[in-house]
């Protein structure tokens, strides 16, 4: 068989539809995220990235403090709260799920 099939084409439009959708719910969980981050000058907020492959997603933070702000719980924040990926994750897997859907035009 050769490519004149179509089927590597279809095949690479497989594999960027199923990279948008990942992506498309990560991009869900980082907005969710920032609305909760602790915010002094912002930073924070904004270094929160999306990176994804062929099938997986993840939200990371670029500034160094991240960790730190995220997994201490006694720090007293005056906007925001510790915990701000695995809270967002935790409190909006439906939209996640359905921004994924979305995109894979999927109906859950």
């Amino acid at each position: 068989m050769t490519s004149d099939d179509g089927f590597d084409k279809a095949a690479k439009s497989l594999d960027d539809n199923e990279r948008a959708a990942v992506e498309a719910g990560a991009k869900v969980l980082q907005a969710r995220a920032r609305a909760i981050t602790p915010k002094k000058s912002g930073h924070l907020t904004m270094s929160l990235r999306v990176a994804s492959d062929k099938n997986s997603a993840v939200v990371y933070s670029e500034a160094v403090y991240a960790r730190k702000q995220h997994e201490r719980r006694k720090f007293r924040h005056t906007s925001g709260q510790a915990k701000f990926l695995e809270t967002a994750l935790l409190a909006n897997q439906s939209a996640i799920f359905q921004a994924i859907a979305e995109r894979l035009k999927l109906n859950p």
